[in-house]
């Protein structure tokens, strides 16, 4: 990475991989940055960093004990901060210390950052926080982001006579500034020398020293006590890559300019560059002070500015160029808490609710006095700090805004936050007409309500969006007016009431979804929409049992801009392999339009599909049924894990005995289990069901039937058997086998074993009968098997 030794290299924190080491170095960062990163050295050793070879092959070469990425190092885009604090040095020459790579001057094509150089080299901050590193009490090192690499701005040099005073297109030329910043308002020249480059290009340094053996600037904190800190630029419109509002001029109150390019195209498509580059910038500024920002072309609608890893006790003030006339909204963090321009009160002018007796004046007699943003005073009125009581908004806090007409100008002033409290800038499109009306100004007050009905009248429009900006005395060059009046006043468009998502997809076992309901573009002044959770024939979802249906009406209060719509869910039990759907409609809106006004809700199914039936694993015995089963894939599960099993439920049932199913217990996640305890020869049907993360499937089929097996000897016939006497010994008429000897014959039992005989109770000795009395009864001395009973003596 060059000839010098470096110590650490700055951090890239990127928004994506860069698949290094196989396709990448791991210097190349291949994406886009981060938004915000910072690296923290606490505590660091730096040791015999210097020119110490005055021979061979490293004679001359000086080391860096920090530095940026050599070149670049394909490091483009947003170079985040780093700060140091309780450093040990040692032996580390003050030349040393740390060297800022220039960015690559290859990088200046239409493939990566067209005619400027990239951002990242020429912006980034190094930050001393108790004067360990650099001495004093610390202070900050900054790149030469003054210098543009050979080839800037399609080929014309930064030095090139073009850009000298006595030349073309007259005396003050600068290379791709935006246009904007060469003119007033009203189209006047302007001397940029005398005004936005008083001491030239690059960052705000007054008090700085070059170090040339750094290629940066130190910047220490006793010349310099208004601490730099990164500001964070974003376009956050719809085409915030494609569309270039750079470069993005920041221009200090001490008179530098900082030039903004944006980031490097990284993108690859069909083996050429996609021609797509973030629109994001990553500026350097000095805090508890004033930039003003010029974007080259149309101003991006929707700008998001944070300066993030900065103490509140810091503050900014930012004056953002426009060169149409809009309302400008702006909205603080994650919540969006809209911060209204201090002088408006519900879209309207203060200075006007003061003409009708609506507002309080703040000159000490009958008028208003503009309020100013400031970065000290919390009621800046005028050039005059006041009462803090005077102003119900305050002049200092973070989000503190006003509209400059004169000038064209957003000032907001920003404190340090939270990544989370980041400004979000929002424009309004506004109609803005000025018209001369033949009343004086005194006489148009007392019929402006009769003006604004009938304008609106005319127009098709709600009075609430007409607003009268301002009423001056007309023109005494234009007869007309030389007596009246002529009213500036602004058409406002219409709030747009909208869903957030057009459809969410949720599992069933959340039990409710929350519907994000937005109200932007206008968000002054109340509105309604009304609401409706259902399902339609085009949705499968069932009321009262997949969802409970509702309805109602979200009311926005003036300066509202979001509403939630909770969905109660419900959980079918059992698998389903499709989703259910259903829709939360808006309808009905008052004092508002509907853009998007549906959201489709998919309810994903949580509960696993059946398992098989159960099988035999193995043989049955005499009482048992040995049984084993397994789960059924699970294809498009919901959510990871889902499928995971807690456990089985196993249920047998006795047809032939009993229709109650009987559960039969299952070790853990075990998928075996034994139905036992049971008779010989018991029809046996089981099923099984599994518990996974999301709840309990459906039971599975039943199984085929099983039974015990059959015992010869138990006195009940079974499967083959011929007879079954009750025991397994021969001669009796039923063998061991449970067949028929020769010359028997059985007759089943009815709940008790065979009865066997050879002729017994024919009234004939044969055989082995000892005795035959004609009966087979017993108790009459020859017995039921024709055997002479104790006590008795029976003849032939």
């Amino acid at each position: 990475l060059g000839l010098k030794h470096r110590g650490i290299f700055i951090a890239q924190f990127l928004s994506g991989g860069n698949m290094a080491p196989l396709i990448k170095p791991w210097y190349d960062a291949g994406a886009y940055a981060s938004l915000y990163g910072q690296m923290d050295l606490d505590g660091v050793t730096f040791a015999r960093f210097g020119d110490r070879c005055t021979t061979g092959a490293r004679a001359g070469i000086v080391d860096a004990a920090v530095s940026g990425l050599p070149g670049g190092a394909g490091a483009a885009d947003g170079w985040h901060p780093v700060t140091l604090r309780n450093i040990e040095k040692v032996d580390v020459d003050a030349g040393s210390l740390a060297y800022l790579d220039p960015p690559n001057p290859g990088w200046i094509n239409q493939a990566d950052c067209i005619d400027m150089d990239c951002d990242g080299p020429k912006h980034a901050l190094i930050r001393d926080e108790d004067g360990t590193f650099i001495g004093g009490n610390g202070g900050a090192i900054l790149p030469r982001s003054e210098e543009f690499s050979e080839g800037s701005f399609f080929g014309v040099p930064y030095r090139d006579p073009v850009n000298l005073e006595g030349l073309r297109p007259g005396p003050w030329w600068y290379p791709n500034v935006p246009a904007v910043m060469r003119t007033n308002r009203a189209g006047d020249l302007l001397n940029l020398t005398d005004t936005y480059l008083k001491r030239g290009f690059g960052l705000a340094r007054k008090g700085c020293t070059l170090e040339v053996g750094w290629n940066a600037w130190r910047c220490p904190e006793a010349t310099q006590p208004k601490s730099y800190r990164r500001l964070i630029i974003e376009n956050m419109d719809a085409d915030h890559e494609i569309r270039r509002p750079s470069p993005v001029a920041v221009t200090s109150e001490t008179g530098y300019t900082d030039l903004l390019n944006g980031c490097m195209d990284h993108g690859w498509c069909f083996s050429y560059t996609c021609l797509k580059r973030l629109m994001t910038f990553w500026a350097v500024v000095t805090m508890r002070t004033e930039y003003t920002v010029h974007f080259t072309g149309t101003n991006p609608q929707k700008l998001r500015l944070s300066i993030p890893y900065t103490p509140e006790s810091e503050n900014i003030m930012i004056k953002i160029y426009y060169q149409s006339s809009l309302r400008l909204q702006i909205f603080v963090g994650e919540q969006r808490r809209f911060v209204e321009d201090m002088n408006l009160h519900d879209g309207r002018q203060k200075a006007q609710l003061v003409r009708d007796g609506k507002w309080t004046p703040n000159d000490g007699g009958s008028g208003y006095i503009a309020q100013l943003p400031s970065l000290t005073c919390p009621c800046q009125i005028g050039g005059v700090c006041r009462d803090a009581l005077l102003c119900r908004t305050a002049s200092n806090v973070h989000g503190a805004n006003r509209w400059n007409r004169a000038e064209g100008l957003l000032e907001i002033v920003m404190s340090g936050h939270d990544i989370d409290k980041y400004i979000d800038i929002e424009g309004m499109p506004v109609v803005s007409v000025s018209m001369g009306v033949s009343t004086s100004v005194e006489e148009f007050y007392n019929v402006k309500d009769s003006f604004i009905s009938n304008l609106a009248s005319l127009l098709g429009v709600s009075p609430n969006r007409i607003s009268i900006v301002d009423v001056v005395a007309g023109n005494a060059r234009r007869r007309l007016l030389a007596t009246g009046a002529v009213v500036s006043f602004e058409i406002e468009p219409d709030p747009e009431i909208a869903m957030m998502n057009s459809s969410i997809s949720v599992l069933e076992s959340r039990g409710s979804v929350v519907i994000n309901v937005t109200r932007s573009v206008n968000v002054v002044g109340p509105c309604s929409v009304r609401y409706e959770v259902t399902s339609t024939n085009s949705t499968s979802a069932r009321q009262g049992v997949n969802f409970v249906a509702a309805s109602g009406v979200l009311v926005f209060l003036s300066t509202e801009t979001s509403k939630k719509i909770t969905v109660t869910l419900l959980s079918e039990a059992g698998y389903a392999a499709e989703d259910k759907t259903l829709v939360v409609v808006l309808s009905e809106p008052v004092n508002a339009t509907l853009n998007d006004d549906t959201t489709a809700i998919s309810i994903k199914n949580v509960h696993p599909p059946a398992p098989s039936a159960p099988q035999l694993n193995g043989n049955p015995t005499a009482s048992n049924v040995p049984l084993k089963w397994s789960t059924t894939s699970w294809p498009d599960v919901p959510s990871v894990g889902l499928q995971t099993v807690l456990g089985w439920e196993l249920q047998c049932l006795r047809p032939e005995i009993s229709s109650t199913w009987i559960t039969v217990p299952v070790l853990g996640t075990a998928t075996t289990s034994l139905f036992g305890g049971q008779p010989a020869y018991t029809l046996v049907e089981c099923r099984v069901r599994v518990q996974c993360v999301g709840g309990w499937s459906s039971w599975s089929a039943s199984s085929a039937g099983l039974r015990t097996l059959a015992v010869c000897g138990d006195g009940t016939r079974h499967q083959t058997e011929i007879c079954d006497d009750g025991d397994v010994e021969g001669g009796d008429g039923c063998s061991a086998a449970c067949s028929v000897e020769l010359g028997w014959s059985c007759v089943k039992g009815n709940g008790v074993p065979d009865t066997c005989n050879n002729g017994c109770g024919d009234g004939r000795l044969t055989g082995s009968e000892e005795c035959d009395d004609g009966a087979n009864a017993d108790g009459d001395g020859c017995s039921s098997s024709c055997r002479v009973e104790g006590g008795w003596t029976c003849g032939p």
